[in-house]
């Protein structure tokens, strides 16, 4: 691979380059002005709606466990769930400020958002492909409309949102470390790298599968830029190495302090994998079909993503035919560092469908990469007068469709007004989020009953994956499991199976929370109730029947009472279980 410093082709910048001038420091001030302005106009036209978003599972979840950690409890041994613990002490830090309101998660977000833009924007200049700053403007834009308009309340502000800005980060800190020309800054270099490494490695505080970006790193350690000795090399794989080392070893001090190693490596070694590949026992031919299912959904969600990536590889294509019949060099170099940070975007791509199932938040750590490959892909063959007229024509339909889902935003502005306008309109919308089984306005209207029905000291137990009505009742869980999910995976959980009973009898929950009908096949890999599946737990059903009695249904989740003095009640019903 030639060398990236000294292949800078286009000849307007030439000279900027060969003085080790920054692009982006270098710009114009007016000009740094008006592309503030309009990223930032882009992040507060599509951020402002979702301050009003309501609590979807998982940031319920991220919510009860955060609030509780600043109380004193511990992750994993007191409250479990399979998430790294970085998200939760967010979420708590979030709450802290916003008197345990919602919107304080919410404008943390914004602000995560903000942040990932400007990365986005800061990579696609120091790229140096697209004379000027537009390209820079229009990959920020581009990561702020696939990150807002496409996704609602439950995909935000989740594990993949608060990545993000250290993925990009690691991403900036390589492209540095690969641009440095001067061979006697070998200190400086290893810095690059080694911090390169150790915000990559930060991701996986947030979510696990951010071990998957540590192979691009090394390989980019390696192989750019290709002038250097084997020795160089090598140390700069291993300052990749020890940097992604550095915040997974805060992590473990961390557990280990907190007495929770244990639990977190049955967790990471026994369940996950388990976890992972509850969907994956039918046979080649159906992974190879959810793996085209995956794929399917990803262009219809982000289609100018799967476009710019095509229009990305006719331009690979051309400049290699050009190269062999010798009309210059290729651009090869120029373009080595777009092909890094689009690897990134791939080998995450890859872990989605090796795992054969997705939620659309899965996909958010792909936005950034691929928005700063789109918009250079799409602006270099508008500017190149050498490419044909549909190619051209096909850049300008690539970022027409990247804001293919504009026409949600007036219904967005909409039900702010109404929020601003009307207090009431709070349980209204979420009846109108609600979908599938995602009941927003059903988990509201579960929190606000047990609210009013509860004593201070009432514990609850949620016998379905509605995790957030524990932060929207204010109750806290009769067990540290705060869903039923990890009791549907068989043997594994064996043990918590026997843990959940002895917490059950030793301390009966005043109200249980029971689905029907409330299946995820997603998580599970198979459609159930959760009302059939108390078989699951040895004596569970026994326990619920004779002690608890049906109090209020509510959607598809019945609310059960404890009987006063262990008496049973049917209300004169009849009723069972």
């Amino acid at each position: 691979m030639t060398d990236i410093a000294q292949k800078t082709s286009p000849k307007p910048r030439q000279s900027a380059t060969a003085t080790g001038r920054d692009p982006v420091a270098g710009s114009s001030s007016s000009s740094s002005l008006q592309s503030a302005l309009w990223l930032g106009l882009t992040w507060l036209t599509l951020g402002l709606p979702t301050l009003i978003y309501p609590i979807g599972r998982d940031q319920g979840v991220f919510s009860y466990i955060g609030q509780r950690l600043f109380d004193g409890s511990r992750l994993y041994v007191d409250l479990w769930d399979v998430k790294s613990p970085l998200i939760y002490w967010m979420y708590g830090l979030a709450l802290n400020f916003s008197g345990s309101h919602i919107i304080g998660v919410r404008i943390m977000d914004m602000l995560f958002a903000a942040v990932s833009a400007y990365l986005v924007y800061t990579i696609t200049m120091r790229l140096r492909i697209i004379h000027g700053q537009r390209a820079g403007v229009v990959a920020g834009i581009l990561y702020l409309a696939w990150y807002y308009l496409p996704n609602d309340y439950r995909v935000l502000a989740n594990c993949e949102s608060f990545m993000t800005p250290f993925l990009l980060l690691g991403i900036l800190f390589i492209i540095k470390a690969s641009l440095v020309r001067d061979n006697s800054s070998h200190a400086t270099t290893l810095t690059l790298w080694f911090w390169g490494g150790a915000a990559l490695g930060a991701t996986m505080l947030f979510k696990t599968t951010g071990a998957v970006f540590l192979g691009p790193a090394v390989i980019a350690a390696y192989l750019i830029p290709a002038n250097r000795q084997t020795r160089d090399r090598l140390l700069s794989v291993c300052a990749v190495g020890f940097g992604f080392a550095l915040p997974l070893l805060l992590g473990w001090i961390y557990l280990v302090r907190t007495g929770a190693m244990e639990d977190w490596l049955f967790l990471n070694l026994t369940y996950l994998p388990s976890y992972t590949s509850v969907s994956h026992a039918h046979g080649i031919l159906t992974e190879l079909s959810k793996v085209l299912y995956i794929i399917r959904d990803l262009a219809l969600i982000y289609p100018a993503m799967v476009a710019g990536v095509a229009l990305l590889g006719m331009l690979a294509v051309k400049r290699w035919l050009s190269e062999r019949a010798g009309a210059g060099q290729s651009g090869r170099g120029q373009y080595a560092l777009l092909y890094l940070v689009l690897s990134f975007g791939v080998v995450y791509a890859s872990i989605i469908a090796v795992q054969g199932k997705y939620l659309h938040y899965h996909f958010l750590p792909l936005l950034g990469p691929f928005a700063v490959v789109v918009a250079v892909a799409t602006l270099r063959a508008i500017e190149d007068f050498r490419i044909s007229p549909w190619v051209k024509t096909l850049a300008f339909l690539t970022l027409a469709i990247g804001l293919a889902h504009s026409w949600k935003l007036p219904q967005r502005y909409l039900a702010l007004g109404k929020m601003a306008l009307d207090s009431d309109y709070h349980e209204q919308y979420c009846e109108e989020l609600s979908t599938g089984n995602f009941p927003c306005g059903v988990s509201h209207r579960i929190g606000k009953f047990l609210r009013e029905k509860s004593e201070p000291g009432d514990k609850l137990f949620i016998w379905s994956f509605e995790p957030e009505i524990y932060f929207l009742s204010g109750l806290e869980p009769a067990s540290r499991f705060l869903f039923n999910t990890p009791f549907l995976a068989g043997e594994v959980a064996s043990t918590w199976k026997v843990e959940l009973m002895i917490d059950l009898m030793l301390a009966p929950p005043e109200f249980i929370v029971l689905g029907d009908k409330d299946g995820l096949p997603l998580i599970t890999g198979e459609r159930y109730s959760s009302k059939e599946q108390l078989k699951a737990v040895r004596g569970l059903a026994e326990f619920i029947d004779s002690n608890y009695t049906p109090i209020e249904t509510i959607g598809n989740f019945t609310i059960l009472k404890r009987n006063v003095f262990g008496q049973i009640n049917r209300n004169n019903t009849g009723k069972r279980l």
